[in-house]
């Protein structure tokens, strides 16, 4: 009975192990350098397609209606809008609930811009394109079209409009040199 039971806890350790390995060496989805995904999603107005603009930052957040920091980071940013002028913003879900109609209330400052894209996309879609369904996530594009930034759990709104804007920050430094680097 011992035997058995060394057996499968050994077992067990090296299933776990296995696993815990083939995570830490699985690459990264989506690399720093990497192209902008061209993916669709469901706008307030139907179907819109996420493609390159060679004129404009292009800044992906990803939220969930059920995440209070996507909430406090969301009212950041409606306080802070002006500092994104040279953006276009894509603040997007995988939760069609609460409805479309309720982000435009709950944050008007974000709608009056014409470049803030609220948006649903399908969970599946976000995991195989970003590698990731964890919130907030912010992904940042370059004019060009090479993602130069990205991040996921809190991050300083300061920070990201001075990444996007041009503004003096320690952290986009960082994602530069994590650029350079690969």
């Amino acid at each position: 009975m011992k035997r058995l039971f060394y057996c499968v806890m050994v077992s067990m350790m090296l299933i776990c192990l296995t696993l815990l390995i083939r995570e830490v060496f699985r690459p990264d989805v989506l690399p720093l350098g990497a192209s902008l995904p061209r993916m669709w999603y469901r706008s307030g107005s139907g179907i819109a397609e996420l493609g390159p603009d060679p004129s404009i930052h292009t800044c992906i957040i990803i939220h969930r209606p059920d995440c209070p920091y996507c909430h406090y980071f969301l009212k950041e940013l409606e306080n802070h809008v002006q500092s994104f002028s040279s953006a276009r913003l894509f603040i997007w879900t995988d939760s069609d609930l609460p409805p479309p109609g309720y982000y435009i209330q709950k944050y008007p400052d974000l709608n009056g811009t014409g470049r803030i894209f609220w948006g649903l996309v399908d969970p599946d879609t976000l995991r195989m394109v970003f590698g990731t369904r964890s919130v907030p996530s912010i992904y940042v594009f370059a004019p060009d079209g090479r993602l130069i930034y990205k991040s996921t759990g809190e991050f300083n709104i300061r920070s990201l409009a001075g990444l996007i804007g041009g503004h003096d920050s320690a952290e986009p430094e960082q994602a530069d040199q994590a650029y350079s680097a690969n």
